[in-house]
């Protein structure tokens, strides 16, 4: 469900330039998190329409609302925007509860919602943890849809967006930027609480 959610009716375009250039998906969000907003009507809204595709029609009401709440909840944790926020209330959580899962899920506050969109947020970044030949394959593929959205940027007279511009942008130094302030520490933190993530991913 979360992997179809999060690219649902994907047009290429991030959340900057759709705030940007003012479009519906924008005034319907009020720019707050568009694309996954956006993600999460599309899905439920299909499901919705079509009982063939409802994976929800054979819980209870109950099960069913936690499970939309639950999806919702994550998809909208995987915006960049709240990215460095997310991250810091992740190692304030580990510094509470620290890396016994139990102490997670006796917690009432909210502590297993925290680790569970951490977990979808870290699978969203995870492109650089891949073996290489895929790990490039696919940062060729994202960046050459950034610049696609800057062509676009650029004929609506919008200010390029970062990453967006073919003719500064070099995919050596972007990816060693994402990998170094992104997603490194974010999977380092995570392997606090999963050592098979150091063990596996960050060496990659």
């Amino acid at each position: 469900v979360l992997a179809t959610d999060m690219k649902a009716r994907r047009d290429g375009f991030n959340n900057m330039c759709h705030q940007k250039a003012v479009t519906e998906r924008a005034l319907t969000y009020n720019d707050q998190s568009i694309q996954e907003h956006f993600h999460c009507m599309t899905v439920f809204t299909s499901m919705a329409q079509d009982e063939s595709i409802n994976i929800l029609s054979g819980l209870s009401p109950d099960d069913a609302r936690e499970v939309r709440r639950l999806v919702i909840m994550m998809v909208l944790a995987t915006d960049m925007k709240s990215h460095f926020q997310t991250l810091k209330e992740f190692k304030g959580a580990i510094d509470r509860f620290g890396t016994d899962l139990s102490r997670w899920e006796a917690d009432d506050a909210g502590a297993m919602d925290l680790l569970c969109a951490n977990l979808v947020h870290a699978a969203d970044l995870s492109n650089p943890c891949r073996a290489f030949p895929l790990a490039e394959s696919w940062a060729s593929a994202v960046l050459e849809e950034h610049f696609l959205q800057g062509d676009v940027e650029a004929r609506l007279g919008l200010p390029l967006s970062p990453l967006c511009s073919r003719g500064t942008t070099l995919k050596p130094a972007s990816q060693v930027g994402f990998i170094t302030f992104v997603v490194l520490p974010y999977f380092q933190v995570l392997a606090e609480v999963f050592p098979v993530v150091g063990e596996t991913m960050v060496p990659q």
